[in-house]
């Protein structure tokens, strides 16, 4: 495993804390408000391929009120500007928190690909194709790991 790259297992410790976090901050209402507002400006950003705006926005989000759509957006941002190893601690985050972690699930797989992690990349993957066999984009890229 990379030295830059959290290890799968030291992931618990952090996300532990994370979501202990999270639920304090969470019941910030004026706080959630200014925090989706960043997360829409951050979306935005996106829309028109601005990641590093929108790197930079959803980050305050996060900092305001996490959420795991911003984390997975965020992972996703750093995805598309090249920074996998960046992207797995949002992304890994998103999986945890999120209600439906099917996509998080699978940029996590690609990120941890894309920084030579392919045992990891195809543990995540086996086990959103288990709860979600439909999923093409994940089953194309368990298939090119395989290979």
């Amino acid at each position: 495993m990379l030295l830059t790259t959290p290890s799968l297992l030291s992931m618990d410790h952090w996300v532990s804390a994370f979501r202990s976090e999270y639920l304090t901050r969470v019941d910030m209402a004026s706080e959630y408000g200014e925090s989706f507002d960043k997360y829409q400006a951050g979306r935005l950003e996106m829309e028109k391929c601005n990641y590093d705006g929108a790197i930079a926005l959803f980050e305050e989000s996060v900092r305001i009120a996490p959420h795991f759509k911003t984390l997975e957006l965020l992972g996703e941002c750093k995805l598309n500007l090249r920074r996998p190893s960046e992207a797995i601690v949002p992304l890994a985050a998103a999986v945890t928190l999120g209600t439906n972690e099917f996509r998080a699930m699978y940029l996590l797989a690609r990120a941890l690909s894309e920084v030579g992690e392919k045992r990891d990349a195809l543990k995540f993957l086996e086990v959103l194709l288990q709860r979600e066999p439909t999923f093409k984009s994940a089953r194309e890229l368990r298939d090119s790991l395989n290979r």
